[in-house]
């Protein structure tokens, strides 16, 4: 029997193919590079694992300014895609988070829970519709890699989407990771504590 993503890690030996014991021995290893979100994030079965990256620097850039265009660029793919596949978006559960790439250079990862989704779309369909938006001509966005999540390597993808980085002088950068409030609904009723989104 599959276990729903709203089932505890607490209540099991593991999740997503992930030992209990496991996590939290890999996320106790390494706390100065894992976000201890990993540990809540872990319990979640996802459906998408995907990366974003954008053309220009007035997107990519370390600035207030080009943070709300990548905002705002994943809120319209997000909104189309649910659109063409007739999902609610309140009901979408993710979670994105801004990472920094060579030169600096700003690119974003983002997970899509199963919960909320209509039956009858698939991953695969998902990950198809999510890639066809953000590819459509614009002279901003960059690639995509969007892919059905791969449960075999569960623990993997997930710290990967966690992971703090550090400039040359070991100052962490900052994530700008954000839940949405489906999956902090999620989150809380896996953990029993109050998540803010």
């Amino acid at each position: 029997m599959a276990m729903s993503s709203c089932q505890c890690l607490e209540n099991a030996e593991s999740f997503g193919g992930v030992q209990k014991d496991s996590l939290v021995d890999m996320l106790l290893r390494y706390p100065s590079t894992n976000n201890p979100i990993a540990y809540h994030l872990a319990q979640v079965n996802w459906s998408i694992f995907g990366t974003l990256t954008w053309q220009v620097d007035s997107r990519s850039i370390n600035t207030a300014t080009a943070k709300t265009l990548r905002m705002n660029d994943f809120r319209w793919l997000m909104l189309n895609a649910c659109a063409i596949l007739r999902i609610k978006t309140k009901r979408l559960a993710f979670y994105r988070k801004t990472e920094w790439g060579g030169g600096d250079r700003a690119h974003y990862n983002f997970l899509i829970a199963k919960d909320g989704l209509p039956a009858d779309v698939t991953a695969k369909t998902l990950a198809d519709t999510l890639s066809r938006v953000w590819r459509q001509p614009s002279g901003h966005r960059g690639l995509c890699e969007i892919e059905p999540f791969d449960n075999e390597t569960h623990l993997q993808g997930v710290l990967y989407q966690c992971k703090y980085e550090f400039d040359a002088t070991s100052s962490q950068f900052e994530c700008d990771e954000y839940r949405s409030p489906a999956l902090s609904k999620i989150l809380q009723k896996n953990s029993g504590n109050v998540l803010s989104p």
